[in-house]
């Protein structure tokens, strides 16, 4: 994907999630999230079993990698595509040193990258655990580094990423709860995606946000 359309399709995700939070007007025609298919149930055709006990360390999907050899990995990538106004970029263009972020996990605003990780929404265990422990060395790396959904990866305060860790939403969900809709529904599209299972505290947590959203 050329960098310009990663752009495009992050800011297409994120501006849907803001235009949808409480409080924000959606002008007519605005974009909409569509992180999974309308159904009449949301986990039609996932697979609920309980979670795989196989082995899992980070290195078995690799780190951030520059799949266009433009010297922008993945992380600057994300940075790049979810930054709310053009991204300064250090002498090499190779590195995000400024931009302006919304924190969708904790609501807040930041311009320093460094304040931001670069978040796995349905975190490497949690996909090894469901599914990805049968996957090849390439597949993984790929899930790791995967830009093709804009919601795949996401940037976060880190804190905030480092509270949820390997959770999923039966175990946590953002302290902004303006974004719990948008979160579950994302995890559905990223799991369906990737044909990975959900286990059933998993699944019901998932069904009980949806119950509270428009």
């Amino acid at each position: 994907m050329k960098a310009a359309n990663r752009y495009t399709a992050g800011m297409r995700y994120l501006i849907a999630v803001l235009l949808a939070l409480p409080g924000v007007a959606m002008a007519a025609g605005a974009l909409s999230l569509a992180t999974t298919p309308a159904l009449a149930d949301p986990l039609d055709g996932i697979v609920i079993e309980g979670e795989n006990s196989a082995p899992y360390a980070h290195n078995m999907y690799g780190g951030w990698r520059d799949a266009d050899h433009d010297c922008q990995d993945t992380r600057q990538e994300v940075l790049i595509a979810e930054s709310l106004v053009p991204p300064v970029l250090n002498d090499a263009g190779c590195r995000v040193v400024s931009g302006l972020w919304y924190g969708l996990f904790s609501g807040q605003a930041f311009t320093d990258p460094s304040k931001l990780d670069i978040n796995h929404l349905v975190p490497l265990k949690e996909a090894h655990q469901s599914g990805g422990h049968a996957w090849t060395r390439d597949l993984r790396r790929a899930y790791a580094n995967d830009l093709s959904n804009p919601g795949h990866l996401i940037a976060v305060r880190l804190g905030a990423n480092r509270s949820k860790w390997f959770k999923d939403p039966a175990e946590w969900l953002p302290t902004n709860e303006a974004f719990h809709c948008a979160y579950v529904l994302t995890w559905i599209g990223v799991k369906r995606a990737w044909a990975l299972a959900m286990d059933e505290a998993e699944a019901a947590a998932i069904r009980d946000v949806l119950e509270d959203c428009e």
